[in-house]
């Protein structure tokens, strides 16, 4: 296998002989196998063995958390792109299910949306496909998705301290998108400011 594949890793070699393995049920108490080693199997598995795709990266338009890089979302099913081999098809997995599945372009290029994944951390990997054969996962993004929205107490006005101020308390941090300035305070008895802090 290696003088037609050198450069296969030693995983790739191993997967190609067990996965070409010829089942015979009296084989399966006595070989580790569970059957006849099938040389020629492994060995066209090897040599036709699509290359493995690139990292997942959540689409800069599923990224919703306080950049568009950070892997934050609160879609619970968000676009993932990355490269792979031309004309396979890319199987997208969230903690090893598969959650979607797409072609990559003439370009090099995929972009698949997942179906509906369950807030927390997501592992999220990539295989790519030949129809018969599938490659290593890709190397694995972590993904938080949280589509609960924050929740936030009542404003409580400190009036009796001067200056007086506006403290309102959030369930999470939401200073990438709030900031004490977006607040405003009507029905003022003056005109004047009122010292508006947020805290998480």
């Amino acid at each position: 296998i290696y003088s037609v594949a050198p450069d296969a890793t030693y995983q790739e070699v191993r997967d190609a002989i067990f996965d070409s393995v010829d089942s015979v049920a009296a084989f399966t108490t006595i070989s580790a196998t569970g059957g006849r080693l099938n040389a020629f199997g492994a060995l066209n598995r090897i040599i036709n063995l699509p290359a493995a795709p690139s990292q997942p990266d959540l689409s800069a338009g599923s990224d919703r958390g306080a950049s568009d890089s950070d892997n934050i979302t609160s879609e619970n099913t968000p676009t993932f792109t990355g490269t792979g081999p031309t004309g396979a098809t890319i199987l997208l997995f969230a903690d090893g299910v598969q959650v979607g599945s797409g072609p990559v372009a003439g370009n090099g290029t995929w972009s698949v949306t997942t179906s509906a994944l369950t807030d927390g951390v997501r592992q999220i990997t990539a295989k790519s496909s030949n129809g018969s054969l599938q490659s290593d996962a890709s190397p694995a993004l972590a993904v938080t998705i949280d589509t609960v929205a924050p929740t936030v107490s009542s404003p409580a006005f400190n009036y009796a301290l001067s200056p007086q101020s506006l403290a309102i308390l959030f369930s999470e941090n939401v200073s990438a998108s709030l900031a004490a300035g977006d607040f405003e305070v009507d029905n003022v008895d003056a005109p004047g400011s009122v010292n508006t802090a947020y805290s998480y």
